[in-house]
């Protein structure tokens, strides 16, 4: 479900019915938070008293390099965009290549609730058939039959998305489609 999509949307044919970007202010505040604590538990682990065993030396830096790498992931992350077509959910990586997120006939529902599994500005999609993992943080996951989308994304466009995504599947569930 991940291949990638030669030339993208425009190219198939298919018609972009929403896009949803990282919004400016949020990817900057995102990466800086994550690239802050990494450096905050790297200056503990190679700053720290004495009193700190190895192991705990260790561990602390360990979380450090992973916060930056994970900060380095979310900043190439945001750059891209999600599409959404009549026929399945893709992420853009911002140089212009696309990979299928889920086809829309797997989507069964979608769930925007206040207490839904969801990251935040953003909604989650239940699925018909078990997916492979994938995340670009910030913007989605996909994990056994969820997908979140959202994180830094602007909540209304996320909002307009998951509307026009409820539309598709209670229009083929419904048998108008």
């Amino acid at each position: 479900m991940t291949e990638q999509q030669e030339g993208g949307a425009a190219d198939t044919g298919a018609q972009v019915l929403s896009r949803v970007q990282a919004s400016k202010p949020r990817r900057v505040f995102g990466v800086a938070t994550l690239v802050l604590l990494g450096g905050i538990l790297l200056y503990i682990g190679f700053g720290g008293g004495s009193e700190m065993g190895f192991g705990w030396r260790l561990y602390i830096l360990v979380l450090g390099a992973a916060a930056l790498w994970v900060a380095r992931i979310m900043q190439r992350a945001t750059r891209g965009a999600i599409v959404l077509t009549e026929a399945a959910l893709l992420f853009e990586d911002g140089t212009g290549d696309f990979s299928v997120i889920v086809p829309l006939a797997e989507v069964t529902a979608v769930e925007r609730g206040t207490f839904a599994n969801k990251p935040s500005n953003g909604f989650s999609l239940r699925l018909g058939a078990k997916q492979d993992r994938a995340w670009q943080p910030g913007l989605w996951w996909r994990m056994g039959k969820r997908i979140g989308v959202g994180g830094v994304a602007a909540g209304a466009d996320t909002k307009a998305m998951a509307d026009m995504i409820a539309a598709i599947v209670n229009a083929r569930t419904s048998g108008a489609i």
